[in-house]
């Protein structure tokens, strides 16, 4: 597998680019068409499938955040992709910690990529030597994925395209969901989230008895060990995580296959 410093349009948290070699351990496309992420984020899964795969298949990529699936339509676009860029390029020369504070703050998409093109270093800082480049997308690897490859896109909670693929036998359902001890905050009972409770979902359901395939990428933790305990395969991974911390934790990967 070929591995990019980055195959997405920014920094993304959580991006899974560095475990995909783990992953793909526990991956078995045999008979499979359609490769869904309900939870997709930096759509790693899809990316580097596509890139590894002599095989073409169709790819759903859906995120609750729909600033993000906003840009992903912008970059399928290449008309839309450089009235992008010229407005980014615009706004963010000659940035300052006043105008990116004003930015980080609003609901657009435009907005959403600079903040997160900007912060990513010192999440939250406006970063004092911060010196801006021009932006040129088009040259993104993920920009060229999903020009060229059969990607669908979608904005709704992941456990509906979850309900609505667990029978299908062609189907590949890659489950990368926020994680349950750290984005504990995505999953409160506010009447305005967005998140249903994927892990309550599995609680009430038997992912065995699911006809597609599913793949459910996890922090490890006593919790989703009990969650996931009548589940044919787990196989616990470590993940070390660059920058600063450097810290090591557990991931698992659980299949129903």
């Amino acid at each position: 597998m070929v591995k990019y410093n980055n195959h997405f349009v920014f920094a993304y948290s959580g991006n899974k680019r560095n475990e995909m070699i783990e992953i793909n351990k526990d991956v078995n496309l045999e008979n499979v068409e359609t490769i869904i992420e309900p939870f997709c984020g930096s759509g790693a899964f899809s990316f580097y499938t596509a890139r590894d795969s002599s095989k073409k298949y169709k790819y759903i990529l859906n995120d609750a955040n729909k600033n993000l699936i906003e840009l992903f339509e912008i970059c399928k676009d290449p008309c839309k992709l450089k009235d992008f860029e010229r407005i980014v390029n615009d706004i963010a020369e000659g940035l300052d910690k006043e105008k990116y504070t004003m930015i980080k703050n609003k609901e657009d998409v435009v907005s959403y990529y600079i903040a997160n093109k900007v912060y990513k270093r010192v999440v939250g800082l406006f970063p004092n030597d911060y010196k801006y480049k021009y932006i040129d997308m088009h040259k993104c690897p993920f920009v060229d994925f999903i020009r060229n490859e059969q990607v669908s896109l979608s904005s709704v909670n992941g456990t509906v395209l979850l309900d609505e693929y667990k029978n299908d036998k062609t189907a590949f359902i890659f489950c990368d969901p926020p994680y349950l001890m750290s984005h504990n905050g995505f999953y409160d009972k506010s009447d305005d989230n967005i998140y249903e409770n994927i892990y309550e979902n599995v609680y009430h359901n038997n992912v065995n008895e699911y006809k597609c395939k599913i793949l459910f990428c996890l922090e490890s933790n006593w919790l989703v060990d009990l969650l996931f305990s009548k589940c044919k395969n787990k196989r616990t991974f470590d993940k070390k995580y660059t920058g600063l911390s450097k810290r090591v934790c557990k991931f698992t990967n659980i299949t129903n296959y």
